[in-house]
């Protein structure tokens, strides 16, 4: 039952993580796309 408990703790961090990594890389994405405008307007 612990052992159980651990893993659904350790999947829902996982999840945590990654959603946090794909937040990161799409607010990346639209600084880069972003700076990218701002070169095509000079």
């Amino acid at each position: 039952l612990l052992q159980l408990r651990l893993l659904m703790r350790h999947e829902r961090l996982s999840d945590l993580s990654l959603g946090y990594v794909v937040v990161t890389f799409v607010y990346h994405l639209a600084l880069v796309q972003q700076s990218r405008n701002d070169q095509q307007h000079r």
